[in-house]
């Protein structure tokens, strides 16, 4: 939010979130991770980075049986991730 004279007005950011209306919280995970992180940003980068905001609910669980295949998927391409792993990973 800027403050001038005696308006407020909406920021480019704050503008741009409402237009795509998402969820503020979202937007700021979104940006936080491309800004600070993205060193190579692949498919797999972006759909684990959306599949972390809070936009994304209900939030899929593996069944038990695929727990093994998924932490050894998630290890070889940990430097892909632009969020951190639970500690569970």
């Amino acid at each position: 939010i800027d403050v001038k004279n005696d308006g407020i007005y909406a920021t480019r950011f704050g503008k741009r979130v409402s237009e795509l209306y998402i969820d503020p919280v979202s937007a700021v995970i979104v940006r936080d991770a491309l800004t600070s992180k993205a060193t190579s940003i692949t498919d797999l980068s972006l759909l684990h980075l959306i599949n972390h905001t809070p936009d994304m609910t209900p939030k899929l669980r593996p069944y038990t049986r695929e727990l093994d295949e998924v932490a050894v998927f998630m290890e070889e391409h940990q430097e892909e991730l632009l969020v951190e792993m639970p500690e569970e990973w």
